[in-house]
Order: structure tokens, then sequence, then C-alpha cells
């Protein structure tokens, strides 16, 4: 695959006053705002930290030091950040090489200040980051490992030959929120989703996003769906976000179907000539209640895998208001053999496939977020939460991210509803 689409944006992050009592989660968020100035600093400059050998010749540094700040900015396990940061000297080469290639002051200075926040906590907290490594290790027992994907991967190649489209990304991101009536226990569901470096091998059509509720009957619940950022998208009747997708947007079709509205990919030019970003933001408001029915017990989000994507990153963010029972469980769903989504949470062990994966909790914060095929999603976050006037600290997130996911599936991130109080 050719490089990602990546918007140019950098990232300025309020500071955050430091406890008197550095919590764990406080720790980590320091950390994640290490790897996303460190991300923030790479995009700046123009290069890629998942291109280790590129990036080095690109800024004239050692390979050994680009590998130590590409792991760190891709690694989901704090105690291998912690280990892996540069030593001071080594950040101050780094700063000069990314202002030679064009990075930002503003980039530069982020930096900088996050890594001072970061030395201080070390100094108050263990005296070393060695000590700090230790500490946070003896805290995570996670278990990442993926047997299937390998043969996954067999099947990405095969599918982009067969159905000719590929994609690097494949985005999928929930927020639920109290509804402003919030007396009637409704709640607010924004979505953010799209296709990150889509690229067609031959000259075809493809579906990119689909607007579609259903019950646990699986019948369609008519909504009214509002663009998140209004004034802004890429296309009017479309709600593409302009400034996270590719600037010409694509020419996108609008198709009513029994199932929701879809938009489509129309024919267009094939490889890198045609690589493109599509972002779709949309909101519904109040029209599902947070407490369980007779017929309505679960919630279901998916996203639909019929595209050969190189990852799906599944994001779901709520309030700490609402009352659902956490964490939230995983299924991936056959769409081969069951196509049709009717009663998926009463189905389920029929249509349910096999999957090793569990969702991980992200830290407070959009810079738990970053994933670094992605540099700038913490700021579209961001964005979101300022459009929709929802502080982002009073969000729970979780994640769910698979490389190589089979297809056609759907992917499902499900929570139980709590009773209604008395």
């Amino acid at each position: 695959m050719s490089e990602i689409f990546q918007p140019n944006h950098d990232t300025a992050v309020t500071r955050v006053t430091p406890p008197q009592d550095l919590s764990p989660e406080y720790i980590r968020r320091v950390l994640h705002d290490v790897r996303e100035a460190f991300a923030g600093l790479l995009h700046s400059a123009g290069t890629d930290p998942l291109k280790i050998r590129a990036t080095a010749r690109q800024l004239e540094l050692s390979r050994g030091l680009i590998w130590r700040v590409s792991t760190l900015i891709t690694s989901t396990d704090m105690s291998v950040v912690t280990q892996k940061i540069p030593t001071a000297e080594s950040i101050e080469m780094l700063y000069r090489a990314c202002r030679k290639c064009g990075a930002s002051t503003e980039s530069i200075e982020h930096t900088r200040a996050v890594m001072r926040e970061f030395d201080d906590t070390v100094k108050r907290i263990s005296g070393d980051r060695k000590s700090l490594a230790m500490i946070l290790s003896s805290t995570v027992n996670e278990n990442t490992t993926d047997q299937q994907e390998p043969a996954r991967k067999l099947a990405y190649e095969a599918n982009s030959t067969i159905w000719g489209t590929q994609a690097q990304v494949q985005l999928q991101s929930y927020f639920l929120a109290p509804s402003g009536n919030n007396g009637s226990g409704t709640f607010d569901c924004a979505t953010v989703s799209g296709m990150v470096g889509i690229r067609r091998l031959r000259s075809v059509s493809w579906p990119l996003h689909v607007t579609s509720m259903r019950n646990d009957e699986g019948e369609v619940v008519e909504c009214v769906y509002e663009p998140i950022f209004k004034g802004n998208t890429a296309s009017e009747g479309h709600p593409t976000i302009a400034e996270y997708s590719s600037s010409p947007l694509p020419e996108i079709r609008k198709i009513h179907l029994d199932i929701g509205t879809v938009y489509e990919l129309v024919e267009g030019q094939i490889g890198n000539p045609g690589l493109s970003t599509i972002i779709f933001g949309t909101i519904i408001r109040g029209s599902q209640s947070q407490y369980r029915s007779e017929h309505d017990e679960v919630l279901n989000f998916g996203t639909n895998m019929h595209t050969p994507v190189e990852r799906v990153v599944m994001d779901l963010f709520i309030h700490c208001d609402l009352e659902f029972l956490l964490p939230p469980y995983v299924m991936l769903i056959d769409r081969m053999v069951h196509p049709h989504s009717r009663r998926i949470s009463i189905e389920a062990e029929r249509k349910r496939m096999p999957i090793s994966i569990d969702p991980r909790e992200l830290g407070l914060g959009p810079a738990s977020c970053l994933t670094p095929q992605m540099p700038w999603y913490p700021k579209l976050l961001r964005d979101v939460y300022e459009h929709l006037g929802w502080p982002p600290n009073d969000f729970r997130g979780y994640r769910l991210e698979m490389t190589y996911p089979p297809n056609p599936t759907a992917l499902i991130l499900g929570l139980k509803k709590p009773e209604r109080p008395v």
C-alpha cells in the first residue's frame, strides 16, 4: 500500500495540572500525551513513523533512534512506552532534524511541554524511568496474541484482488451521551466513520457508509441523522467531514434502500491517483432509551466489514452518567452464510464467528485514543466533543482493534441495558 493520507493538523493540547496524588490514571494520561506529541511531531515533518528506514533517511538520523520513537508511538503498553522514550540529548537531535524537514514550531514546543510534564512525573513518582516502567508493568496483565492474523492477512490479499478495492484503515467510532431532555432516560448517539487510504485496483463503485438502526426484532427504526459538523461538510447532501477527508473529495453516490441510506464511492481512478480518505459524522438525538424493556434489552453497535482493509479501529465512548453494564461484549457475526441482519442479539450464537480479541479500556482524554495510522484522530475527537458541547473527560472509552478483519462480517460492540430505576 502507499502512504496513508494524513490531514495536516498540528496538535495543541491544554496541559492538565498534576494532582497531588499521582494516580495510575494520571500517569497513563501523561504517557498517552507523549505518544501523541511524538506522532504529531513526525507527522508535521512529513514523515511516517511506521516506515523506520525511510524516516531515518529523511531526517538523517540513526535507525535506532527512529525505531525507539516508532515503538513508543505504536505501543499501547505503557511500560514499553516509558522504556523507549529517548534521552534528552537524542530528543534535541530529533527536534533539529524535524525542524529542518519543515516541522512547525508549534509541534516542537508542544512536544517540549509534554516531555517536561513527563520528566516531572517521573521525579515525583519513582525517581527514574526504569522504576516507573517496573511499576507500570506490574499493574498490567494483557494477552494480546492473535493467532488468526496470518490467515486473515492472506485472505485480505486475495480479497483485494478479487473485489478490486482495498483500504488501510476502517474507522468506526460511537459516542453515547444523555439527551437534553434527560428526564426521559433517552440518549444521543453520534457516529464518526470512514475509510482511510482507500483505493481501487480496478474501476469499481464501493459502499462507504450506511445509516441504519434496528430494534431487537431486526426491524428498521426510523431516525433523523444530522451532520455533526454543520456547514463543514465536504459535499452537499453528504455528512462527510471536510477537514479530515481528501480534497478534492471523490464523487459519492447516495442510495436509499430498505436497510437505510448507503453512501457509495463511484467508479474512478485506480491505484494511487485515486487514493482517498473519506470520513463521515452524524448524530441521532434521543431516539433510544438507556433502560431495558421486554423487547429492548441490549444495544449492539456494529460496523459492516465488506472492504478488504489492513486494520479496523472501532471505538465506543460512553458518558459517565449512562448506566450501561460495562465492559462491552464483542461479537464477530458471519455475513456470508447469514447475510441478513435481523435479530442479531437473538440469533447471535448461530451467526457468531470465533474472535480472540477483547476490547481494551482507553484512558481519559483524546490523547489515549492515538493510533499511528491516523495521527490526526485525537484532534478529530476534540473537534467532535467541542461541536457537540460534551466535555471529553466525561466519557469512558473502549477500543476494539483488529488487523486484516475477515469479510463479509459484522464487528459488534454490545451493551446490556440496566433496569429503569424505581
